[in-house]
């Protein structure tokens, strides 16, 4: 295709788009009317389209085909849609559109749309039409900068940078009561005075602060166990003072960013806690939630792989493929806009499984991402330019906004707080931990803190007042089951293996009436981290269950022959343990126990309960996996009877 051409300023500008502008202008005439419309949805939010460009079929044709960047922002499909549309009709134009929906003066998650239509005005608008995610900026200091957010500040490092953090925080402090409910927690026991006055070098010193002064904590991703970190053996030295230069640059960064916004205390993980003081280590993280709720403000490092990497890097001014076009402001006067496609970064340090509860537990968020930086807090988002991200920390606003609302309100429902935290479980599940004896560790602090709301018992990551719904997890993938040397939770919890889980979440009336909890406990390894690692578990439950030799084939379905009719069930395995590795795997006949817990009433009234195998002690059981059926509606009445007729039994499962 060759070399796109690029104006002075290295934006994309070619003989087809030279003549495209962003027209805001109220006054539209012409064929263009039709596309300068504003409506408002339900919820009130105005939507507007600004048209930018007019070509007919051959000339969109050419321009797909030479490179155009506003073109090709739709994708491959538009190509044959438009050779399809020069045969079919002759009288057809293309037009280009910005749309967005906005709440006030400011576009939110702006798109380019392209419709494909006749002129005549009495033809039906957009008989074929195309829309794309797009970015629009506007330069700093622009007429277009009053309606349109500007570019997103590449230095991190700038005086406007600090600036943006210390105005948000000013504005938060003083107008946001939401975000500055106090609450009695406990203080971190350490942390790193960053005041080198008194002692000529840039140096940090690890401390016991006097009161309770205002501190920044960092959320970051340390990509390995490697370089300083505080231990018995250097507790001394962290306290005397640790040259600055000699620190990861991760760590180095934040504290100029603290220094730079005029806070004096910063909690980093590494040196704060005494790492191979077991005592210390486990009250450490049981106050892990207090810590980031408490923090003046969170410094997220959301773009650094490794704690080596520094978040002060400087970023792309603009994206690549973007196309700077004259704007027709709203008052008629001229300015320029940026458009590009939309890119949603994914954070890398939202990868990292103890970061999502240190951001979801943190009142203010200074995320430093791949591209921008950002301000969010429980009243309000903000970017230092550019658009606030769809998912900064990995769950979309409304979702984090959500869940963190509901655990900071005491008042909230069982009802709601329960669905959401199998929401929150599936999305942690799909980040990543170094060590999988963390599984249930580094997601802890979210329990304490929703357990202030729910008042509920907390059983290996399971809410004991929604036991029996929550018990049918099952792995998105064939799990890996905990090692036989570590103990991480018993078999009938999610945190027993590694990898992402999904749920199977029935109504409360499709549970099996006669089905009930006798007990459940589970045994912390140390009493001052109730809601952190676990050393034993168990579960007792009185239901019908049934159990028999199954033949399982390779499609993971159970056969069995009861009372003279054969039964098939689907069977969900939680490993790889009854995987099939040869030709002499299939169709093996091993002896299983189901208990049915629930009966889903839209699909043929099938049950849905757990797989378990007996242990060697003949008393316990594990769990192996979930299963649906009988799966023929007519076997169903036939399954019922028999579970009737076997009656009711304990069973526990470890």
């Amino acid at each position: 295709m060759g070399k796109l051409p690029l104006d002075a300023a290295g934006y994309h500008r070619c003989q087809y788009c030279q003549n495209a502008v962003v027209d805001a202008t109220p006054r539209v005439t012409g064929i263009q009317n039709r596309l300068s419309r504003i409506s408002f949805s339900k919820q009130g939010n105005q939507k507007t389209s600004w048209p930018v460009l007019e070509l007919s079929i051959s000339g969109a044709r050419m321009a797909y085909k030479a490179g155009c960047v506003l073109l090709q922002l739709f994708g491959p499909h538009l190509l044959p849609a438009l050779d399809f549309s020069a045969v079919r009709l002759s009288d057809k134009s293309v037009q280009v559109s910005v749309e967005y929906m906005s709440a006030g003066l400011l576009p939110k998650e702006p798109s380019c749309s392209l419709i494909i239509m006749s002129k005549p005005s009495k033809t039906k608008l957009g008989e074929d039409s195309f829309f794309n995610p797009t970015e629009m900026f506007a330069p700093q200091g622009s007429l277009a900068s009053k309606w349109i957010p500007t570019i997103p500040n590449s230095d991190f490092c700038s005086k406007p940078s600090l600036e943006f953090v210390q105005k948000c925080l000013l504005d938060c402090l003083e107008n946001h009561a939401r975000c500055n409910q106090t609450a009695n927690s406990r203080y971190p026991s350490r942390l790193l005075d960053l005041d080198s006055s008194s002692s000529g070098k840039d140096s940090v010193f690890l401390t016991t602060p006097k009161g309770r002064p205002p501190f920044a904590a960092l959320s970051y991703c340390w990509g390995g166990d490697i370089g300083f970190k505080t231990k018995e053996s250097t507790i001394a030295k962290a306290q005397a003072g640790l040259s600055l230069a000699k620190l990861p640059q991760t760590i180095q960064d934040a504290v100029f960013v603290c220094r730079g916004v005029g806070l004096h205390y910063l909690w980093v993980d590494r040196l704060c806690i005494i790492h191979d003081r077991e005592v210390d280590f486990t009250a450490q993280m049981d106050r892990m939630g207090d810590i980031y709720s408490q923090a003046r403000i969170t410094i997220v490092a959301g773009n650094s792989a490794t704690s080596e990497e520094g978040f002060l890097n400087p970023r792309l001014s603009h994206m690549p493929r973007s196309l700077q076009l004259p704007f027709n402001c709203p008052t008629g006067e001229g300015s320029k806009v940026v458009i590009s496609p939309r890119q949603q970064e994914i954070e890398v340090v939202n990868s990292r499984g103890w970061t999502l509860q240190e951001s979801l537990l943190s009142q203010r968020l200074v995320f430093y991402g791949s591209r921008q930086l950002e301000w969010t807090c429980r009243t309000v988002s903000k970017a230092d330019g550019g658009h606030p991200s769809l998912y900064l920390v990995g769950l979309s606003r409304h979702e984090s906004a959500h869940f963190s609302n509901s655990i900071w309100d005491a008042g909230e429902k069982h009802d709601l707080i329960w669905p959401m935290w199998i929401q929150l479980v599936k999305h942690y599940t799909q980040r990543n931990l170094s060590h999988l004896s963390d599984r249930l560790i580094a997601i802890s602090a979210l329990a304490k803190k929703a357990n202030e709301a729910l008042r509920d018992k907390y059983l290996a990551g399971i809410w004991r007042g929604d036991l029996l719904r929550q018990l049918q997890w099952r792995p998105q993938r064939l799990g890996i089951a905990q090692p036989d040397e570590i103990y991480i939770a018993p078999s009938w919890s999610w945190a027993s293996l590694e990898g992402e889980i999904d749920w199977y979440v029935p109504k409360s009336s499709e549970i099996e009436g006669e089905i009930k909890v006798i007990s459940c406990k589970v045994v912390p390894v140390s009493p001052v981290a109730p809601y952190g690692a676990l050393s034993g578990g168990d579960l007792t439950i009185r239901g019908r269950a049934i159990s028999g030799h199954f033949r399982l084939d390779n499609n993971w379905s159970m056969r069995t022959m009861m009372f003279g009719t054969l039964f098939e069930f689907k069977f969900y395995p939680d490993t790889d343990e009854f995987l099939f590795k040869g030709f002499d795997d299939v169709n093996r006949v091993i002896c299983f126990t189901l208990l049915p817990i629930s009966k889903d009433k839209n699909w043929n009234r099938t049950y849905r309960g757990l797989v378990l195998q007996e242990n060697q002690d003949k008393e316990t059981y594990r769990r192996i996996g979930v299963f649906i059926g009988p799966l023929w509606r007519d076997d169903e009445t036939v399954f019922r009877d028999i579970l009737y007729l076997r009656g009711l039994s304990d069973i526990t499962i470890v």
